[in-house]
This record gives structure tokens, sequence and C-alpha cells, in this order.
């Protein structure tokens, strides 16, 4: 129905012709060429005068008025219903809406003659509006048309509700089955009203409670719409089958035990579940799991979902994908003693789902309930392959439990992003141990782990701490996020007799504060390694450890020395102590303990050592020195330094080129004093004041002298104790060993000599390739060099080759092993092989320097 009033409209506002949207527009603005266009060379009063009189010449000129000046146009307003069929269902509302517009009409024709009448409507005779009288009585006739127009529609909207309510025998079922739509109520069964909808593309209205009694499929109805009141109870046995343009809202539309199935999205609201944290949804929450099975979604709106649960038992049960709003908008509560979520494929045939995603919400619960999540966790013979694969959890909170927060028992191809596992009173994440537990590329990206454990001694409690990697591992990455303040342990790796944890790579991490309990005799830290773990590295993490002195912090701790190789490497961490916590007088532990066992350490910790017994050092330059008890060394100047003999380290071994190394000290000092090697080719921070310092390095002295020293670049004081080196790992490889340089040697030519070059790292064969001399002055008509491992000569890789052809600074000459008709056979020197450089009849400069390139395998 459309009722169209004439009604007086406002006048139109100057500036918004001048916009070009009035009824001349910009075609006629440009057109007319209004001059409304202020010169600034005249004085503000001379441009208003020029535009008035312009504006009376374009009167003159085009007969209408111009943009500027708006005529006081009247518009039919339109008012319409907002269902414009709404005429065909109910005939008598047309009929009054049909005499109310035609005596509309009337008063419109009326009006036109007052306007002409009072010089004001179309066709009447112009008049200067810029007299007074003239727009006073403009005003009062505006005043009386409205009065006019007031009364015009009184009257005809009284004599259409006669009309209306001549034909109130209208029949309901006119208002249902004759709109847009098909309202069930119209029909003696929801079959006929199927029938009704699918033959005429209607939607389906469901407003009154249909019984599901047998199977029923409406999949082929083009949409279903549950208005107010409507709802489907389905009884058990039955199934109801719904199209996928399903609407119902956010209220309770399933009632009874039956099965709902066709839609892609199953909301638990639907099922009677509400977020206001205090009805019950467990039951709500299953059936509408139990509905999406793994291949669907379960949906949630913003609320909190109460749930419970007793024993071992779990509150909820998921077969595929889960969604919120976000974690703190969607948060399902357990208010039980039991547990709170499990994820799990269904019972079909295959039972695993894949690629689903779990995402925007969390899982809270109670210091007396189990645990938050749970995936695959009754896996065993029969549901081994009910798990979880190739999916994604995003934005998934699980935080307050009693038990753990994440337990993952057995699945694969599995990603974490952005989770948070807080507060929980036993793990935050916990990688099932024990059969029946697989971990197969695990990945947890910027996630966080914190605060979990409780309270207690959980030093060796590792049912307890941050994050715990155990049972069958193969790929478990920790990449970035935060693991700290977890009692005892940040990572837990291990800690399984029977099943390794393999590739397990922790990188880019931020940790601290641990142990984090009151328990005096505690002990804790960042990562404990106990049997059986493979392959375990921490790189690039930023680790803030360390107690008070009651308590003992640990940066790595390893329990067991793994069976197979590599079995732990840590890398490029920065590793501090805290002094965030307590006081000044307090010490803080911070120990690396990688090799803990005896085997891996070197240099063997001795409480008061005696520096000048056993392991003794010697002084070398340092005009103030004593070993005995502390080392204790005093420097006047630069340069001065002392050394531990190559004879004292490793059983006569020394350090290994390219190898990893931790050292634990304690110290007062003062000065820039350090520990060196011999070229300070490896060269540690300097010493300052405190107990159990420690530090990494890589051992990269390729020169003969492998002692270890303490430098002094100027005037300084030193007194260490309590000193013990480990063999941390294998290192990283030098740089040289990925492009084939193996080293760079300053060598003599001034004086015959043998020079070391380059040690085989342990563990590994090397192949030399060539070397190259870049001369620091003229070498000499008649020095000689020869390179290799044979004393003597020192010719079997080199032979003797005369270096005249070097005549001045930066002259280079590349040598290789002497060509023949066959290829050159050239050795591959063993673990450990020195490989010198031999210079005879010297008649050359002091400053050469050597590049020796190879392969390292």
């Amino acid at each position: 129905m459309v009722v169209r009033l004439r009604l007086p409209r406002a006048r139109q506002r100057r500036d918004h012709h001048r916009t070009g949207s009035g009824r001349t527009g910009e075609a006629a603005h440009e057109r007319c060429h209004w001059p409304f266009q202020p010169d600034l060379r005249r004085p503000p009063g001379q441009v208003q005068r020029r535009a008035r009189r312009s504006v009376h010449q374009h009167d003159l000129q085009h007969g209408t008025r111009p943009q500027g000046r708006p005529r006081r146009r009247r518009h039919a307003v339109l008012c319409e219903h907002p269902e414009p069929d709404l005429q065909k269902q109910i005939p008598a509302l047309a009929a009054g809406g049909r005499q109310l517009e035609t005596l509309a009409m009337v008063s419109a024709g009326g009006r036109q003659r007052r306007q002409r009448r009072a010089g004001t409507g179309p066709g009447a005779r112009r008049t200067d509006c810029r007299r007074s009288g003239n727009r006073r009585k403009e005003r009062s006739n505006h005043m009386k048309l409205k009065r006019y127009d007031f009364i015009a529609f009184l009257l005809a909207l009284l004599l259409a509700v006669p009309a209306i309510a001549a034909d109130a025998t209208m029949k309901t079922s006119d208002l249902i089955t004759k709109g847009p739509w098909v309202d069930v109520r119209g029909f003696s069964s929801l079959s006929a009203a199927k029938s009704y909808a699918i033959t005429n593309s209607k939607p389906l209205h469901i407003t009154k409670q249909v019984a599901i009694t047998t199977d029923t499929d409406l999949s082929a109805v083009p949409e279903i719409d549950v208005i107010q009141g409507g709802s489907f109870n389905v009884s058990a046995g039955a199934t109801l089958t719904l199209p996928l343009n399903f609407h119902a809202g956010y209220t309770k539309v399933f009632y009874g035990d039956g099965s709902v199935t066709g839609l892609q999205v199953y909301f638990p609201n639907h099922w009677g579940a509400k977020g206001d944290d205090s009805t019950d949804c467990t039951a709500a929450i299953n059936k509408a799991a139990t509905a999406a099975g793994s291949a669907w979604t379960v949906k949630f709106p913003q609320g909190i979902y109460r749930v419970t649960a007793s024993g071992s038992n779990y509150a909820v049960t998921f077969y595929g994908g889960v969604q919120g709003v976000s974690p703190k908008g969607t948060i399902i509560k357990n208010v039980g003693t039991g547990h709170a979520v499990k994820i799990i494929g269904d019972s079909d045939s295959s039972g695993t789902f894949y690629f689903s995603r779990i995402e925007n919400f969390s899982v809270v619960g109670n210091a007396s309930s189990g645990n938050g999540i749970s995936l695959n966790p009754d896996a065993d013979t029969a549901n081994i392959n009910r798990a979880p694969a190739y999916s994604q959890f995003t934005n998934v909170d699980s935080t307050g439990h009693g038990g753990h927060g994440l337990v993952h028992r057995y699945a694969w191809a599995t990603r974490y992003t952005n989770c948070k596992f807080r507060d929980n009173g036993g793990l935050g994440v916990f990688l099932h141990d024990g059969q029946y537990s697989e971990h197969n590329n695990i990945i947890f990206l910027n996630c966080e782990s914190r605060w979990n454990g409780g309270t207690g001694d959980a030093s060796a409690d590792f049912t307890k701490g941050g994050v715990r990697i155990s049972g069958t591992a193969a790929g478990v990455y920790w990449l970035g996020g935060v693991v700290e303040s977890n009692n005892a342990w940040g990572f837990i790796v291990g800690a399984d007799a029977n099943y390794a944890a393999r590739k397990v790579v922790i990188r880019d991490v931020y940790g601290e504060g641990s142990p984090s309990t009151s328990v005096a005799s505690a002990t804790g830290g960042f990562l404990y390694l106990s049997a059986k773990y493979e392959d375990v590295s921490v790189s690039n993490c930023t680790i803030y450890y360390g107690a008070p002195v009651d308590k003992t912090g640990y940066a790595f701790y390893v329990a067991d020395v793994s069976d197979t190789s590599p079995g732990f490497r840590e890398f490029d961490n920065q590793v501090k102590p805290d002094a965030r916590e307590g006081t000044a007088t307090r010490d803080y532990g911070l120990i690396y303990a990688e090799k803990w066992n005896a085997s891996f350490e070197i240099i063997d910790k001795v409480t008061n050592r005696d520096f000048s017994g056993a392991n003794n050092w010697v002084n070398g330059t340092f005009n103030g020195y004593d070993a005995a008890g502390d080392l204790t060394v005093v420097a006047d100047g630069a340069d001065q330094y002392a050394y531990l003999p190559i004879t004292n380290i490793n059983n006569g071994q020394g350090f290994v080129y390219g190898k990893r190394y931790g050292i634990v000290y304690d110290a007062t000092a003062s000065g820039p004093v350090y520990l060196a090697s011999y070229t300070k080719a490896t060269k540690l921070p300097l010493i300052v004041n405190g107990n159990n310092q420690a530090h990494e390095f890589v051992w990269m002295e390729t020169n003969a002298n492998q002692n270890l020293y303490i430098y002094a670049d100027d005037a300084a004081v030193a007194n260490l104790d309590n000193i013990s080196i480990y063999e941390i790992g294998a290192g990283n490889q030098p740089q040289g060993h990925r492009n084939g340089l193996l080293s760079v040697t300053t060598l003599p030519f001034n004086a015959n000599s043998d020079t070391a070059l380059f040690i085989v790292p342990a563990g590994k064969q090397c192949v030399l390739t060539h070397a190259m001399i870049v001369a620091g002055a003229d070498a000499g008509a008649t020095t000689t060099i020869s390179i290799g491992s044979e004393a003597a000569t020192y010719a079997n890789f080199i032979p003797t080759n005369t270096l005249s052809n070097l005549d001045a600074e930066n002259d280079a000459v590349i040598l290789h092993p002497v060509p023949n008709t066959t290829p050159t056979k050239v050795k591959s020197y063993a673990a450990n092989t020195v490989i010198y450089a031999h210079v005879a009849n010297q008649s050359g400069g002091a400053s050469n320097k050597v590049y020796l390139f190879g392969i390292v395998y």
C-alpha cells in the first residue's frame, strides 16, 4: 500500500544548491555563469553589492531564480509500508489505503489553488521577497496551508477506518499462506507445508512446536526460519535433516533426544545453552557437538557457558571444529570437579578428524577441577586413531584448572598459535608420556605457559611445571612466546624411561623466575633433561633465571646423558642472573649443567681449589700473582697475563677447535680483566663480581698455543675460585667451514719456522684444497714454504715452493698440490691432526698471511 501525502517541505538551504545537488545542478551552474565568486581585489562591501546586482540581472536575463536564490518548492512525501505485498494479503487495508490516497490527492489539488491565490504556488506572479511586507504575508500563508493539509489528512484517515473494519472477517490463513513465506500453522502437517514451500520456492516459517517422530528430511526447502514460539521436538531415534539456509537466532529450538543434521555450523544455544554464567550448559553443548561430528563446527556466541563433571569424566566432548568470539568473549567455565573439555575423533571407521579449526575461546576451571583441554586422552588399542590431525588451535586459552591446562595424548601435525596456558595446578602443557602417546610435528607458535605448578616443592615432581614433552615425540617445536614463573621447571624434556622425545626445538622463547615457590630447598629452572631424549636444541632464548641463595636455579640441567648423538645442544642464548629478585645480599645460582655428569667436566669444580696444585696456573707478566687457594692476579698496566697450560685441560687434550664449552666461576674483580685464548680468537666477557657466573664460548684458536689465558688490558685486580668447565656440545661450525676457508695465520718470512695453521676438529676428517699467501713485504729471493702434517718438512700437502715472485706488499700466490699426468692425490687428515707451514731459507719480511682452504666433513 502506498500513501501519498503532499506536505510542505522546508526551504532548501542556499549552500545545498551551491553544491550542485539542488534543482538546477552543476550544469545550470556552468551555463548561467553564476557570479557569486568573490573578487579579492575589491573590499568586502563591494563584493556583496556586485553580487546583489548580478542576481537582479540574472533574473531579467533568464526569467528564473539562480542557484543562490532557490524557489520555494513543495515535494510529495512518499510513505511506504515495509512489506509492499501487504495490500495483496489484506484486502480491507488496501481498500482503505486507496480511499486515503484519493482524499490526499483531492487535498493536494485544493492546496494548489490556494497557493496561486496567495501568490506562492506554480504560475503565481513573482514578488520581490526582499520587501518586508511580502515576507510577512508569505509566512502567514505558509502557516495556513499547514493547517489545511493537517485537517485534510485527519479527514482522509477517518474515512479509511470504516473501510478497513468492514472487511474484518479476513481469514487467518490469508496472512499465513498468501505472503512471501509459508507459515507452518496454515497447513495440516509439516509435510504439507514443506511441499508447498518447495513448489513455490518460498521460505518455511516455523511458528509453533513441530513434533518429529520419524526421520524427516527438510533439506530441499529453500529456507527455514524459526520464529519466536517455534521449535522442533525430535523424538529419540528420529533424525531431522535441515537445509544449510537455516535461521533461528540464539534461542532454544531443538527439544527431545533425536538427531539433528544437515547444517555446517551448530550453535549450542539451539539446544538451550545460555552464556549467562548461571545456566548449566553441559547437555546442550554435548548435543550440539554430537550433531556437528567431526565434519562441521560448533560455534559459540559471546558469553560464559557453565559446564560440570565429576571424577574422571569430561564435561563436554568435541569431535571437530570449535569456534568462539575471542578468548575473553567466549568462556567455557567448568564448575565441577572433573575434567572440562575432551577433543577426539568420532567413532566412525576412521575416527581421525582432519583440518579442523579450534579457535577464539577460553576454558576456565577451578582449584578442585581436573584438566582443561585434552586431545585424545583415552588413546589405547581401540581408540588409537581417534586423533586430531592437521588441525589448528588459535587464540585458545586454558586457565585456572586444578590439573593440567592442555593434555596432548595422541595427535600429529597440529599447530597451536597464540594460545595461553596459565595458573594451572599441574602442567601448563603436557605432551603425555607412556604407551600410545605420540606427538608428531607439533608446533607451538607464540604461546605462553605461565604460573603453573601450584605451590610446594616440585623439583622432582614432573606432573607440575610449564611444559613437559614426553612419550614418543618426533618433531616438537616451541617457537617464540613466554615460559616463565612455573613451579619448578619451564621445560621438562624426557622423563620417560621407555619412550624417547626426539627432535625437540625450543627457540626465541623468553623465560624468567623459576623455581616459583616459597620452599627454601626447591630447585628448578628453564630446562630439565632426563631419559629419554634425542636431538634437543635450545637457541636464541632470553633467560632470566636464578633464585635466592636458599634455592637453586638452573638455566639448563641434565639429569641423564642421552644415549644417542646429538643429545642436547644450546647456542646463542642470553642467560643472565635475575638481579631483579631479592636484595643485594643474596647470590643467584646460574649453572650450565648440560654435561653435569663428571665425564663431561673437563676442569672439575673443587671448592677452594689450590691453583698451584695439580691444576696449576702459571704466571706470565702479572706484577701481582697468588695461586695458593684462590687465584689472585694484579695488573698495573696493559697486556699482562697468566695461563692454564694445555696439559691441565681435558686430561692434556686441551680444547677442540669449533666445539662449544661452558665455564662457571666465582669472582671479585675490578678493571678490564677477562679469559681468552692465546690470540684472543676466543674471548669471554669481562670478569665481574658475583658467584656462579657462567658463560658459553666456542673455541676458535688455531694457533699451536692452546692454553687458556687470563688477560688484563689495563690496571686491574681479580680473584677467581670454584672454576669449572664443561663441554656443552658440538657448537656452531665456524663460518670458514661453510665457505672453504679454514684459517688465517700470520707467518714470518724473516725466520725459519714451523707454524700451526689448523687443527682438524674432533670427530671430523679434513681434505685440503689449496692455500693462498698474501705478502706483507718482499718475501725475498730464496724463501721457501711447504704445508702438511708430517714433521720435519711438512710437505705432504703443498711441496716446497719458492716465493721469489712475491716482491711487494699485497702480492699474492695460490698454492696447489703439483699436478701431473694423473689426478693429484691428497690426504684426508684425521681428527686432531695439526697442519703446519714450514718456512725455510728465509730472506723476506715478517708479516705475511696464509689463508688455508679445505673441506671438513
